[in-house]
Formats: C-alpha cells, sequence, structure tokens
C-alpha cells in the first residue's frame, strides 16, 4: 500500500513539472504592439463639389503595402511589427452594391498616407484625410 501511495506521489509529482514546464512552450512571451487610434474620416471638398456631408463608415487600413483591416472608426488597431517606423495608407471604404460582406476601397476618393512609430507600446492617434482626386466630375 505504501509503495503505491509513492508510485502515485511520483507520477503527480511528474505530470505537475511536465504542465508547468508545457505552458512556456504553448505560451512564449508575446511581442507589445503598436497602438493606433483611428477617428472617423474628414472629407476636405473643392468648391463646385457639393457638401462636406459623408456616410463613410468604415477605412481599409494597410501597413508598407500589406493589408491590416477594415476598421470602423472610432475604433483602435493594434500593429506588430520590428521597424521603428511604418507607413501607413487609410482609404475610405464603400460597400459594393450595398452588401456588408462587400467592401471596397472608394474610387473616387483619395487614400490618407502618414508614416507613425509602431515600436512597442506606442501609441498614435489618426483622423485620416480624403479628397475627390482631381479626375472626378460633378454635375450638379
Amino acid at each position: 500500500m505504501r509503495s503505491e501511495i509513492q508510485k502515485l506521489s511520483c507520477i503527480t509529482f511528474l505530470v505537475t513539472v511536465c504542465l508547468w514546464q508545457g505552458c512556456d512552450i504553448i505560451n512564449p512571451d508575446e511581442t507589445i504592439p503598436a497602438r493606433i487610434q483611428i477617428n472617423p474620416v474628414e472629407l476636405h471638398m473643392q468648391p463646385g463639389q457639393g457638401s462636406a456631408r459623408h456616410k463613410i463608415t468604415d477605412i481599409w487600413v494597410s501597413a508598407n503595402n500589406n493589408f491590416v483591416g477594415i476598421y470602423n472608426p472610432p475604433t483602435e488597431a493594434h500593429y506588430i511589427t520590428d521597424s521603428p517606423v511604418t507607413n501607413f495608407v487609410f482609404s475610405p471604404v464603400i460597400r459594393n452594391n450595398g452588401i456588408l460582406s462587400d467592401a471596397i476601397i472608394y474610387p473616387m476618393l483619395t487614400p490618407y498616407e502618414i508614416e507613425l512609430p509602431t515600436t512597442p507600446g506606442s501609441f498614435s492617434a489618426v483622423t485620416p484625410v480624403t479628397r475627390y482626386k482631381p479626375e472626378a466630375v460633378f454635375s450638379l
């Protein structure tokens, strides 16, 4: 009986040690992301282009020409990189044919480009500004 208790104690100890060490294998240290506060889009208009009111509800975010995600401002995006500074492009999005799952970059508006610090733990706030492209034609 006593040897069975010793065996059970030894097995329990070994299982505990294995589980304790396993946490480092399946849960390594994570990199702290840079945080980017994305504020609602501002639409700047030229004379003869109509009202500055808009329904731009989403923004397509790319970093160094790589897709990051589509966000609904105001929101916070997290980004992990080894680079201390990253070039971000914020493009206004429309829903193709009104379909929620079919988002496309609105071809008549300019994207907003900015370089932001992306060191671990950094925080930046961005208010994307867009305009109609020069080739857009308006008939008011």
